[in-house]
C-alpha cells in the first residue's frame, strides 16, 4: 500500500497560488468541480465544491476550497524542506502563523496556511 494523495481545505483559491504554489514550491497540475449531489453524498456538503490538484516531487494534495472553518486539533502533515530558515521567513514575510518552539533535540518548527492547516518542518 502506499499513500496516493492528501486532502486539505483551504479558504480560498488564491492560497493554493500563494501557501502552497509560492511558498511551498508545489505545482497546480488541474483543477476539477465536485457537483452538489456527489458533494453531499460523500461529504455532507449541499454545495457544489472546487478542488485543486497540486504535485511537488511524490506529494500530490486536493486542497478543497471551502470558506468554512476547518475544525482540526492535531492533525497536521509533516514535510521536509531544503531550508527551515528561509520557509519560516518566507511565511512570517507573508502574514502566515509560524509556531517554534525550542527543544533538547532543537528548533520545533509548525507553519499553518490562512485556513489552519498545519505543517511540521523538518530539515532534508
Amino acid at each position: 500500500m502506499e499513500l496516493w494523495h492528501v486532502a486539505l481545505q483551504i479558504k480560498n483559491i488564491d492560497e493554493a497560488e500563494n501557501f502552497y504554489g509560492r511558498l511551498l514550491g508545489f505545482e497546480k497540475l488541474y483543477d476539477f468541480d465536485i457537483d452538489v449531489e456527489t458533494a453531499h453524498q460523500i461529504f455532507g456538503v449541499s454545495k457544489p465544491v472546487q478542488v485543486i490538484k497540486m504535485q511537488k516531487d511524490h506529494l500530490f494534495l486536493e486542497l478543497f476550497v471551502d470558506e468554512q472553518p476547518v475544525k482540526t486539533r492535531y492533525q497536521h502533515l509533516c514535510i521536509a524542506v531544503d531550508s527551515i530558515d528561509k520557509l519560516v521567513k518566507q511565511c512570517q514575510n507573508s502574514g502566515y502563523q509560524v509556531i517554534s518552539k525550542e527543544r533538547t533535540r532543537g528548533m520545533l518548527y509548525f507553519i499553518k496556511d490562512a485556513t489552519g492547516n498545519m505543517f511540521e518542518l523538518k530539515q532534508k
